[in-house]
């Protein structure tokens, strides 16, 4: 049996045995670099062109991998319809290798959407209409595969239309004190109004989906539906728990309900 000083002497001779053997190969790589004419310096620049260029790679794939990463489908390959679902068969996946969602011709995205898809509200309110943020308004394979036909396009932010799948109304809104929103009611109730009636589906198109969008359909559903303000308000915040609609547009919405409520009631005792 070995004692500790024993043990520790056969240590270092293991230690310097992988030493040499170490230096013995470095020295033989060195004089195969200085056979084959390669410059050490040389080299070094060429693998950290190569890695250079590897990284630039690995980041503008991600941008196209992201969107794939969110959808929850990673065995499914790039290209694949899901025929039947939604209206998924029609679409031509001009879209599956984009850089930017906004504006797909571009080559560069300076807006990093596909990163804010995943906790970009999407929320069905009532059937046919959906309600979302900005960066899932954008993302044409998803709203397809909900079978979207229409877009109430809320947002006052430029981007491209994708018109060949869905029709948009734009509505310019901004969240500002002196903004009149309940002037744009008919109009905007119309529309979703003859969208399902078509059998369409229409997606409510905001910034953030937390305030302008649900006062349009609030605004819906007070004059169609005749849902009172109060349970549309908890309609809404059952499924949006973070709704938050300004004080400016909330006093325009009791004021649309309570003239919706008075032509209701004027019709009923002419009945």
């Amino acid at each position: 049996m070995l004692n500790r000083t024993d043990k520790s002497s056969q240590f270092r001779r293991t230690n310097q045995s992988i030493e040499g053997a170490s230096r013995k190969d470095i020295i033989s790589d060195q004089k195969s670099r200085k056979e084959l004419g390669v410059p050490q310096e040389e080299e070094r620049k060429m693998l950290g062109s190569k890695d250079s260029e590897k990284r630039s790679q690995i980041k503008i794939g991600s941008h196209q991998q992201s969107r794939k990463t969110l959808r929850g489908q990673d065995e499914e390959e790039k290209g694949t319809k899901v025929i039947g679902e939604g209206r998924l068969d029609e679409y031509g996946e001009e879209e599956e290798d984009i850089v930017c969602l906004r504006f797909p011709h571009l080559s560069f995205c300076p807006y990093n959407y596909q990163s804010q898809l995943k906790e970009t509200l999407f929320i069905e309110i009532q059937p046919g209409i959906y309600l979302c943020g900005f960066a899932m308004g954008l993302w044409t394979k998803h709203l397809l595969q909900k079978a979207v036909t229409n877009v109430l396009n809320l947002t006052s932010m430029e981007y491209t239309k994708r018109t060949k799948y869905f029709k948009y109304l734009n509505i310019d809104v901004h969240n500002t004190s002196d903004e009149d929103i309940k002037k744009h009611f008919r109009i905007s109730n119309r529309f979703i109004r003859e969208t399902l009636l078509q059998k369409g589906k229409v997606l409510i198109h905001c910034r953030d989906g937390l305030n302008i969008g649900p006062c349009f359909i609030l605004a819906y559903l007070i004059n169609e539906i005749k849902m009172p303000l109060k349970l549309g308000i908890e309609l809404l915040q059952n499924l949006i728990p973070q709704l938050d609609i300004a004080v400016h547009f909330y006093k325009q919405l009791e004021q649309y309900d309570l003239e919706k409520l008075a032509l209701l009631q004027i019709k009923t005792k002419d009945s």
